[in-house]
């Protein structure tokens, strides 16, 4: 234990959480964040979500439907182009500690044509990790019928800075498994 009260346990050699002795929350240091997406992602929603988490030294991956190149819309015509880390069709929830699903109606529409989608977000909700659900991509629940009212799902209707800061905010402080435990 450090003189400040945080201690550090290596979690399976994957990630590093830091825990302070007087609160039950996980920081972001070196937590393990994944953007579901697809061709179509609404640019505002990731790329505000995506600057909120650099300015934290956070680099999330992108699991996605479609090639290596996610290709984001930009209110009428192509946007900016974004890596595909891990495809759809072989990504585990369990690989990540929070899920962030961007809005966009032509990624959603190439979305819910996967069951891989629903097996995601489910494992989230399962293991009772957040989910932060940007705009639209509520429609994908719908599409599933899957609820929204769960603890560890945040929806994001208005996407400003302030709403990007907020859910960063939430899902720093999320604790999703006592990390003690974990760490014996």
């Amino acid at each position: 234990m450090y003189e400040n009260g945080t201690t550090q346990h290596s979690i399976k050699n994957k990630f590093i959480i830091t825990k302070d002795r007087n609160q039950s929350h996980m920081t972001l240091d070196r937590k393990n964040i994944a953007f579901l997406t697809a061709n179509g992602v609404n640019q505002n929603d990731i790329s505000m979500m995506q600057r909120a988490l650099i300015q934290q030294r956070i680099f999330p991956k992108i699991i996605g439907a479609g090639s290596k190149l996610i290709t984001s819309w930009d209110g009428s015509q192509w946007g900016h182009n974004f890596a595909m880390d891990v495809s759809v069709t072989e990504a585990l929830g369990a690989d990540f500690d929070v899920l962030i699903i961007p809005g966009g109606s032509r990624a959603m529409d190439v979305l819910s044509e996967t069951a891989h989608t629903k097996r995601i977000i489910n494992s989230f909700i399962i293991a009772g990790k957040p989910v932060v659900v940007m705009g639209d991509a509520d429609s994908l629940f719908k599409t599933f019928d899957m609820s929204l009212t769960s603890d560890s799902v945040r929806l994001v209707s208005e996407i400003t800075e302030e709403t990007v800061k907020d859910s960063v905010s939430w899902f720093s402080k999320f604790e999703t498994q006592d990390m003690d435990q974990l760490a014996a």
